[in-house]
């Protein structure tokens, strides 16, 4: 599985955003800047993995489809795509305000578009962010298969919803950034290669803004997990540690910084007497790479959930309100594909030189 490719920070990572419009996801580039006119071949989940972790670009529109065999989900109601998932199985769903973002099919033979090969019967969505909100949010937009599964009896499928009936293809995982950076520069944490940074969370200290500090890839890519334990290989949903958890990306509050931040909050604490260890690590992108990783390759971040205390009187000091992207998630758990398929910039080279020029 890949990831967006983590490159920029603050001002720097908007910049490189803005002025070339990278999306960059699963050995694509798309230079998509204003005033560019070139065709784009839309992104989607290629055979190796139905997760994809995307993000927008304020102004720029994204092109995007489903595989073969598949179409979007939620559904467009009266011609037009009014709602978004807010966890990755679709459990959970909210209106798509459409002053910030819309998602609409791109109209046919849109020059902004490499043409579909022929015969394919997949559509082209575009989808836009007008304007960044308030607060980071992320939206999730799945892809299913145009065809019941054949296991089950008619009267089964029939019972079901049409969102249970059909298998996901591919899952969209669409990062919004807000107009801010997450956290001021004195609260944000640095992780840098080679270490590990321990944070420890209690009811009066709730959540925590991390970044890596130069450009890294972070795992898990999907925002509902975490690697559970100090070891940091035990891939777990948030949802399944009852912790009221949930972790959005934005932008650092380091106008140099190379990568985007992300905030973990927390709402609920064990109850046991010992701690509940998240960890997240970082790991360098592929133009860095070496066959053989080393400790100095990873940044973990191992982040310690106190248990709250009989006597602890203290409540989380959220200082912001919830959004409708960034509620705890209730979906299950996407295994990664493989830890080894890490995100491949376009061709290597030419990731290596668009950064070159914008940094």
């Amino acid at each position: 599985m890949m990831p967006v490719c983590a490159f920029g920070g603050s001002q720097v990572w908007r910049g490189l955003r803005c002025a070339f419009g990278v999306s960059i996801v699963v050995g694509f580039v798309f230079l998509s800047c204003r005033g560019e006119t070139s065709a784009k071949e839309p992104v989607t989940c290629p055979p190796t993995t139905n997760f994809l972790p995307v993000w927008t670009v304020e102004g720029i529109p994204f092109f995007f489809k489903c595989p073969e065999g598949s179409s979007l989900f939620p559904t467009a109601s009266d011609g037009k795509f009014k709602t978004f998932c807010r966890n990755s199985s679709c459990t959970n769903q909210a209106e798509l305000d459409t002053v910030y973002t819309t998602l609409q099919e791109a109209a046919a033979g849109d020059e902004r578009v490499v043409p579909a090969p022929a015969g394919a019967q997949t559509k082209v969505y575009e989808l836009e962010v007008h304007t960044e909100p308030e607060f980071p949010t992320t939206l999730y937009f799945l892809c299913k298969s145009t065809q019941d599964r054949a296991t089950e009896s008619l009267a089964t499928t029939e019972a079901r919803s049409t969102s249970d009936t059909m298998e996901s293809t591919c899952t969209f995982q669409v990062a919004v950034f807000s107009r801010k950076p997450l956290s001021d520069a004195a609260s944000e944490k640095v992780c840098e290669f080679g270490n590990t940074m321990k944070i420890t969370l209690n009811p009066k200290s709730n959540k925590v803004t991390f970044r890596c500090g130069d450009t890294g890839v972070v795992w898990p890519l999907n925002f509902e997990n975490a690697f559970k334990g100090e070891a940091c290989t035990e891939e777990v949903s948030l949802a399944s540690l009852g912790l009221g958890a949930f972790r959005v990306e934005g932008e650092s509050s380091d106008e140099t910084a190379k990568a985007p931040a992300y905030t973990l909050e927390v709402s609920e604490f064990p109850t046991g007497t010992g701690p509940v260890q998240l960890c997240y690590k970082y790991t360098k992108p592929p133009e860095q790479e070496i066959e053989q990783k080393s400790e100095s390759d990873v940044c973990k971040v191992l982040i310690n959930v106190a248990p709250k205390s009989e006597t602890e009187d203290g409540k989380p000091g959220d200082d912001r309100p919830p959004t409708s992207g960034d509620q705890p998630s209730t979906g299950d758990t996407i295994g990664l594909a493989t830890h080894s398929l890490i995100i491949a910039c376009g061709t290597f080279l030419s990731c290596a030189v668009a950064i070159k020029h914008a940094l």
